[in-house]
């Protein structure tokens, strides 16, 4: 089933001017290819690996145990042409104390970064570059989260800096182990959030942390595509 899905995205994909699209069908290292890991020297790392699912299908499967790291891909898109991003995910369980809106509690079962920068410098080199958590994109970023306390459709800075907005598209236990699909207008998100124009896109980052509550829980992330309308 999974390849005959997999087989129909990829035309819609290529019909609809598709600028990048990940299935997490090859991998190297436990992660497939073109990602690295970022891990914070203080922090037990996030477990990411590719993982087959029942139906032989492949998808990246992140587990949390009191701890938090990322991984990423560097890649560039143009925006005004390829505004669209969708993906799935599914996680576990939620947090019992994860809120965004505080440092303390700042912790989310899946969420995904869209990296944005003026400056000529690769994701990988901004991740070497700075230093604190969350604190890895050069100048903004939006994150697109699945949430355990706060109410869908909420938009708030993150607690470590103004430059990360934070877009709340799941909550609590509604959909635990089921698969969401979603899909966002990053350059009218982006105009929303940060009041001007999207800049150039420099990556694209998975994190799924419990360092911050100590708890635990297990998300998966599938099929991520950035298309034009």
């Amino acid at each position: 089933m999974k390849i005959l899905v997999f087989s129909l995205l990829v035309l819609s994909a290529s019909a609809n001017n598709t600028a990048f699209y990940e299935s997490f069908g090859n991998s190297y290292d436990g992660l497939p290819e073109g990602w690295s890991r970022y891990e914070f020297s203080d922090e037990k790392p996030t477990s990411y690996s590719v993982a087959k699912q029942n139906d032989g299908g492949w998808v990246l499967e992140a587990r949390s145990n009191s701890s938090s790291s990322i991984v990423y891909k560097e890649i560039k898109v143009d925006l005004k042409k390829y505004p669209l991003l969708s993906w799935r995910w599914k996680i576990e369980k939620a947090l019992e104390r994860g809120n965004e809106r505080n440092k303390d509690t700042e912790d989310s079962p899946a969420r995904i970064y869209v990296g944005i920068t003026k400056n000529k410098i690769g994701l990988g080199k901004v991740l070497e570059l700075l230093d604190g958590k969350l604190r890895f994109f050069l100048e903004r970023a939006i994150a697109y989260v699945w949430s355990s306390r706060l109410p869908k459709d909420t938009v708030i800075s993150s607690p470590h800096t103004d430059k990360i907005k934070v877009i709340v598209l799941e909550n609590s236990e509604e959909k635990v182990g089921e698969w969401v699909y979603e899909e966002r207008n990053v350059y009218e998100d982006y105009k929303s959030v940060f009041g001007d124009k999207p800049r150039s896109v420099i990556g694209i980052a998975i994190m799924t942390d419990t360092d911050n509550t100590k708890d635990s829980t297990t998300a998966y992330y599938d099929d991520i595509r950035f298309f034009g309308k």
